[in-house]
């Protein structure tokens, strides 16, 4: 086989084996197909002994390119049999995180709508609450608005009463008056009675008969 026509397929063979199975076919074709290209070119050899040396020698070469190819492609599917572990192992690991998030979120969203409802039932307490306060306040007002009531009477009974006092004050001092005016009274008649006894004991009320009468009286 010429030089350029072994080459070529080796070349092809070494480029192509890394793409996929796709190229390891078409490079053993390739191959084959030069192999007997050159017996075919070097056929025309009288020498029928070079002709099946070099005929054994192209089919040890092409058994030895199989062998090699069977390898890499051997190696290439334990390669992509890794990979496929490899990803089938992340899958996994990746359904299990997902899992475990959608587990994650299924418990929030059931603690969410516990807080929800939580929050709904303290909202209607603080309502209710709200609803008694105002009662409450209502009626506080109008407690308050008694003791206003009650306040302003007060006011007019303490009014009422300081008018008493006032009056009372004056009734007093009205009394005293009248007291101090009989009281001089008193003391007046005093002072004619005991005029009236001083003269009697002088007879000078003898000298008037019309009165004795009336002091018999006395």
């Amino acid at each position: 086989m010429p030089l350029p026509l072994l080459i070529v397929p080796l070349v092809a063979a070494a480029t192509t084996t890394s793409s996929g199975g796709a190229g390891v076919v078409v490079a053993t074709v390739t191959t084959i197909f030069a192999i007997f290209s050159g017996y075919w070119y070097g056929s025309g050899s009288s020498d029928d002994k070079k002709k099946s040396d070099a005929y054994e020698k192209r089919i040890d070469e092409l058994l030895q390119l199989i062998a090699k190819l069977r390898n890499e492609l051997q190696e290439q599917l334990n390669s992509v049999k890794h990979n496929l572990d490899a990803t089938n192992t992340n899958f996994q690991v990746s359904a299990q995180m997902t899992n475990n998030a959608v587990a994650t979120l299924k418990t929030a969203t059931e603690e969410m709508k516990d807080g929800n409802n939580l929050l709904e039932k303290t909202t209607h307490d603080l309502k209710e609450i709200d609803k008694k306060l105002e009662k409450r306040i209502d009626e506080l007002m109008n407690q308050n608005k008694g003791l206003l009531n009650v306040i302003e009477k007060l006011e007019e009974y303490k009014n009422l009463i300081l008018k008493k006092d006032e009056a009372l004050s004056k009734a007093e001092q009205d009394m005293q008056k009248l007291r101090a005016d009989l009281e001089s009274n008193i003391n007046l008649m005093k002072e004619l009675r005991d005029t009236i006894k001083i003269l009697e004991n002088h007879n000078e009320l003898w000298v008037l008969p019309h009165i004795q009468p009336k002091l018999a009286m006395r």
